[in-house]
């Protein structure tokens, strides 16, 4: 994820909302039944990269795991869904 890279030095509201719009876009397209595994693998990824661009923000460790969870609190990323249903049988 180099946005995160590129971002970081963004407010932490800001990357929020444009990376859960992101990870809505991701749902939408990869989201079917069936495929939830690979997306929550896809999400927790997706909050390890950018917790590691936060960490970086300055010299010292500015993010530690307990600092970083409790951001995900109070700017939870976008719980996986699946968007389509591949068991939906299509009318004639």
């Amino acid at each position: 994820m180099l946005w995160c890279k590129d971002v970081r030095h963004v407010s932490v509201k800001e990357q929020h909302r444009t990376l859960s719009s992101k990870l809505l876009g991701h749902y939408g397209y990869y989201g079917i039944t069936g495929n939830s595994q690979a997306l929550a693998r896809f999400r927790h990824e997706v909050a390890f990269i950018w917790r590691k661009w936060l960490n970086r923000r300055s010299q010292r460790q500015s993010m530690p795991w307990w600092k970083f969870s409790a951001m995900l609190k109070r700017h939870p990323l976008p719980p996986v869904r699946a968007v389509h249903s591949v068991l939906r049988v299509a009318k004639p």
